[in-house]
Formats: structure tokens, C-alpha cells, sequence
């Protein structure tokens, strides 16, 4: 079975502390800690960002996903303006929000879910919206049970390798294990994750 609302919450929370991306206190209260949701989906992690104490752009390109974000952050008593749902594809060349400056950029299952030719252009766009001194944390599934390889191994890797960049961290899979997002289906995933502060 999917998970509801709640358990989505609980996750999301229990990743995000094991990450630390609770923004720090700024005493003189002038500073708001900004984030980017990437490939938002059902506003698992926005949410949770919200509540954290993050200024939130949630951004995916389907309707029906930023519908969905709207309605669980009114359920979550999200303050109004607390999270701004934006419809765009970040596989686009001219994605409005690639140009902004956002201290936390996140994204995770949107890369696999990109066509692969377009996962150079959508790793960039995510890499523009990157504040200075900002951090990108970038999941992605390598390998689904029901799809083969979504991303190839050592790919994304290799868009940080530029001087612009440091890797806090990089780790993968070697093994397929059950994905947690769609177990109904018992789908196995191989998953990457990688964390970069821009430099």
C-alpha cells in the first residue's frame, strides 16, 4: 500500500534531520532561509521544509502534483506564502527559476523520471538556482525493477567536477532494495544521492 499524508510527513522529517537542513537561527531576523522542492511530486519533502522553517518554491510540471501540494499544505496549516507552488519543467533550456538564488535546492526521484537527454540540461538548471555558498542535494534512482537503468552509473557525478563545487557527500546502491515510495508495486530501486555546497 502507498503511504498517506502522515507517514510521508514522518519520513520526510526523519531524512531531512539525518541531512541537518533545519536552516540555522538568523537572531537579527533578516535573512530567510529559502528552498526549492524539484520535481515537488506530492509535496513530500516541501512540506516538511516548510515546517522546518524554510521559504519553499515547490515546482513540478504536472497540474494535478502542484494541485495536490496546495492541498496538503492547507491541511498541514502551512502560513499562507510559506510555500509558493510554481508549474514548470526543469528540463527546459529557459526554466524561470533556474535564474534565482535559493539557499537549499532540492530534488529527489525527479532525474530518473526525465528523458536522458535532457538530464545534462535539468542537473544544470538546478545547479544555476543554487545561492552562493548554497547546497544542492540531488536523489535519483540509477536502476527501477520495472524500467532498467534511469541514470547511469558516474554520470551525474561528473557535472560537479568543476572548481565551483564541493562534494559533502556522495554515496550509492550497489545493490537493488525495495523502494519505499512505491511499495503497492514492489518496484527495487538502486538509488544515488549527492550533496554539493556551491563554492
Amino acid at each position: 500500500m502507498l503511504f498517506g499524508a502522515g507517514e510521508w510527513t514522518i519520513l520526510a522529517n526523519r531524512e531531512l534531520n539525518c541531512w541537518n537542513m533545519r536552516p540555522k537561527v538568523n537572531t537579527t531576523g533578516q535573512y530567510p532561509h529559502t528552498a526549492l522542492d524539484a520535481g515537488s511530486g506530492n509535496g513530500r519533502y516541501a512540506i516538511p521544509l516548510a515546517e522546518a522553517g524554510f521559504w519553499v518554491t515547490a515546482a513540478d510540471r504536472s497540474t494535478a502534483a502542484c494541485e495536490l501540494i496546495k492541498k496538503r499544505a492547507e491541511e498541514a496549516n502551512i502560513p499562507a506564502g510559506r510555500i509558493k507552488i510554481v508549474q514548470t519543467d526543469f528540463a527546459q533550456p529557459d526554466n524561470e527559476l533556474a535564474d534565482m538564488a535559493y539557499d537549499l535546492v532540492f530534488s529527489s526521484g525527479l532525474l530518473e523520471e526525465v528523458d536522458p537527454q535532457q538530464q545534462p540540461q535539468t542537473v544544470f538548471n538546478m545547479q544555476r538556482a543554487v545561492s552562493p555558498q548554497g547546497t544542492l542535494i540531488l536523489r535519483f534512482c540509477l536502476e527501477v525493477s520495472d524500467r532498467g537503468i534511469t541514470v547511469a552509473d558516474n554520470y551525474v557525478i561528473n557535472f560537479f567536477n568543476d572548481a565551483g563545487w564541493e562534494i559533502v557527500q556522495h554515496a550509492k546502491d550497489h545493490k537493488m532494495r525495495p523502494s519505499i515510495a512505491t511499495i503497492e508495486f514492489e518496484d527495487r530501486v538502486r538509488t544515488e544521492t549527492i550533496i554539493a555546497r556551491k563554492v
